[in-house]
């Protein structure tokens, strides 16, 4: 029953890192152009230039060592 239970912890702890992810840090609207600048809590930026989105990925976005320095961060482990 104890692993069944740390397992399912361990579901819910990865659900709320992948949530908490998704989440934006800021917005910033740049008013000199009209730009809609959104930072989410993993590092990419998204700009939204009257309907044209562009992202910014922060370096190594897609390496699994960005993720777990990014979840220790967040969980503090």
């Amino acid at each position: 029953m104890t692993e069944h239970s740390k397992m399912i912890e361990e579901a819910r702890e990865q659900q709320e890192f992948a949530e908490w992810t998704t989440q934006p840090k800021y917005l910033y609207m740049d008013t000199e152009d009209g730009v809609l600048i959104t930072k989410y809590n993993d590092g990419r930026i998204r700009y939204d230039d009257h309907g044209k989105l562009t992202y910014s990925f922060p370096d190594g976005y897609q390496k699994d060592s960005f993720w777990e320095r990014l979840q220790r961060h967040w969980g503090g482990r």
